[in-house]
């Protein structure tokens, strides 16, 4: 990190997303699958699986449509990028709020 290069609001905004990127990560596609000791459990009701694949599709094909132009014009996979996708919009979102 470069922090001493920005203002201390950037700083602290950047530092703001990291911890809810990473925090996100227990609550997407691979974190879902342990509990709060991280050992393999299904904790989640059906509904609350239900209703999260739900919106973890509309985030696979979102980024199934995102081309990488510098690639040859080879769009994103979003089912293997899933897990990243959803802490990076977590992170972004409680960072704004």
């Amino acid at each position: 990190m470069r922090f001493c290069f920005h203002s201390r609001y950037l700083n602290y905004g950047r530092l703001g997303t990291e911890i809810a990127h990473e925090m996100a990560h227990g609550f997407e596609n691979i974190g879902l699958q342990y509990d709060r000791e991280g050992r393999e459990s299904l904790w989640w009701s059906e509904e609350m699986k239900n209703k999260f694949w739900m919106k973890a599709k509309c985030f696979v094909e979102q980024y199934n449509r995102y081309v990488i132009d510098a690639v040859e014009e080879k769009n994103v996979d979003g089912q293997r990028t899933l897990h990243e996708n959803i802490a990076d919009s977590a992170g972004l979102k409680k960072a704004f709020m």
